[in-house]
């Protein structure tokens, strides 16, 4: 109830649905929803709606269960040849893989939208909107997940098939130091892949254990090593907000930096790495 004290004061704010899918169908929200007045909406799940001055949060709202059960997204209506991203030659656009993150990190908003549920697409499923986009004239994806590697025999099946099938496409995705191994990355630069997003956060341990991340600094260098040989660019991100370094900056000053030399020396382009020109590969 404390998650929604905000709208207390923002009488603007009189009705709002939570920890629901994008999907979820409004038309199917019952009259009295959009009614005038203010009738009682207990029974309307994920609701949080004013009863007089009273904030009332209405019981959870299930997630979809089944993500298969979904229809594919209509990219046929997108102006797909607008879409354009820094790194990609050419228009591009999203694949939706999975829902939910097995992680903990405690600074991380997936929880609030998703909670700790994890959903999967089929490689099967995947692959087939890979097909129709490539139809369109697609031929650079994104998957994107909370975490794209959460389920390795997902991701194994869905490379499989884009190779048995001789399906090519580029495709870039993110992941967890901890959640690949080196047979998983070689299996995903062959089916396509060639920049994975990291979540690196830290090269401190102190900061890595106080933001829950799970894993630690070697790991992060043998992953992204595993990377770097199986042919994929490594981009990673670095949290300049997190615990141990707003208490004491001036103890830790090297840790983005450290973070960031990483990635340079495990990148695959001998150039240049996050716009930094870069000594070794």
């Amino acid at each position: 109830m404390d998650y929604f004290e905000g709208v207390r004061p923002r009488p603007e704010i009189d009705r709002l649905m939570r920890d629901t899918d994008p999907e979820y169908e409004w038309r199917r929200v019952p009259e009295d929803f959009h009614g005038p007045g203010n009738p009682d909406l207990s029974h309307i799940k994920g609701l949080v709606w004013r009863r007089g001055d009273e904030v009332v949060v209405n019981e959870d709202r299930p997630f979809f269960p089944d993500l298969d059960a979904m229809p594919l997204p209509l990219h046929h209506l997108l102006p797909l040849d607008k879409y354009r991203i820094p790194m990609i030659k050419g228009p591009y656009t999203f694949i939706v893989t999975s829902r939910g993150c097995t992680a903990g990190c405690r600074y991380c908003i997936k929880h609030v939208s998703y909670q700790y549920s994890i959903r999967l697409r089929s490689a099967r499923s995947i692959v087939d909107e890979i097909k129709v986009l490539k139809e369109l004239g697609i031929h650079n994806i994104h998957m994107y997940a909370d975490l794209f590697t959460v389920n390795r025999d997902q991701v194994m099946e869905m490379c499989d098939l884009l190779l048995t099938e001789d399906v090519k496409i580029k495709w870039t995705c993110n992941s967890r130091v901890d959640y690949v191994d080196k047979e998983l990355l070689e299996m995903m630069a062959r089916a396509g892949n060639w920049v994975i997003s990291w979540g690196i956060e830290s090269a401190n341990e102190q900061i890595l254990k106080r933001a829950r991340k799970g894993t630690t600094a070697d790991r992060a260098r043998e992953s992204l090593t595993y990377a770097r040989q199986a042919g994929i660019k490594n981009w990673g991100t670095s949290s300049s907000a997190c615990p141990a370094r707003l208490r004491k900056p001036s103890r830790r000053p090297s840790t983005l930096p450290r973070a960031c030399r990483w990635i340079s020396r495990c990148s695959t382009s001998p150039r240049r790495t996050l716009g930094r020109r870069s000594s070794s590969t």
